[in-house]
C-alpha cells in the first residue's frame, strides 16, 4: 500500500511540474503578444532588443558611484 501511494504522489508531483511549465509558457506567450501595450500604458517605449547604447542609457539613470 506504501509503494502505491509512492507512486501516485510521484505522478501527482509530476502532472504538477508539467502544469507549472505550461502556465509559463502561457504566461510568456500572453506577455509577448502584449509587450508593446503595455509598455505604451505605463508609457514606455518597446525595444525587442537592448543594444549596448540603451544600457548605457539605463544606467546613467540610477546615480550609482563606484
Amino acid at each position: 500500500m506504501r509503494d502505491v501511494l509512492e507512486r501516485i504522489d510521484h505522478s501527482l508531483e509530476e502532472i504538477e511540474d508539467s502544469l507549472y511549465s505550461i502556465i509559463g509558457v502561457q504566461i510568456r506567450s500572453t506577455i509577448g503578444r502584449h509587450a508593446v501595450a503595455m509598455a505604451d500604458r505605463l508609457g514606455l517605449r518597446y525595444r525587442e532588443r537592448l543594444i549596448g547604447q540603451d544600457i548605457i542609457d539605463l544606467t546613467h539613470s540610477w546615480g550609482t558611484t563606484i
